[in-house]
């Protein structure tokens, strides 16, 4: 399918991008080789991302906190902002701040688990949803 029509709105910017890339490698599977778009991406970059935008969700993270969200919904929204914010391999710091952001009940039953410094925070985050499925029980 077509991508929506881009505006030049650009909070609508990063949709556009996605939508439009994949279209170009499908056409691009079925047409055949061709120019690259590499300087038309750079160009449309320069033109319409919103430059701020790691930036600010890099606060957004540091100020995430779990709260009453369920810990499905909070551990999406944190890799969500650790991958805009550009943080996803930063592994040692993304484990602290998870581990800070989480309810204080999960936090005080983290502390008897012993983390391994080859965990990621997918594993991580595994290890606190068994936590938090044995507080239900």
């Amino acid at each position: 399918p077509n991508p929506n029509p881009f505006d030049g709105d650009r909070k609508d910017y990063q949709r556009f991008q996605a939508q439009m890339q994949y279209k170009l490698a499908q056409d691009v599977l079925s047409i055949g080789s061709g120019p690259g778009t590499g300087e038309f991406w750079e160009f449309l970059d320069d033109q319409f991302s919103d430059k701020l935008y790691k930036e600010r969700a890099c606060r957004k993270l540091q100020s995430l906190r779990q709260g009453k969200q369920t810990l499905q919904n909070f551990n999406a929204e944190f890799m969500r902002l650790a991958y805009d914010a550009g943080k996803e391999s930063n592994t040692i710091n993304l484990k602290t701040r998870y581990l800070t952001a989480i309810r204080n009940d999960l936090q005080d039953r983290m502390i008897a688990v012993d983390v391994p410094d080859h965990w990621n925070v997918q594993a991580l985050m595994s290890r606190v949803a068994i936590i938090e499925e044995n507080l239900f029980r």
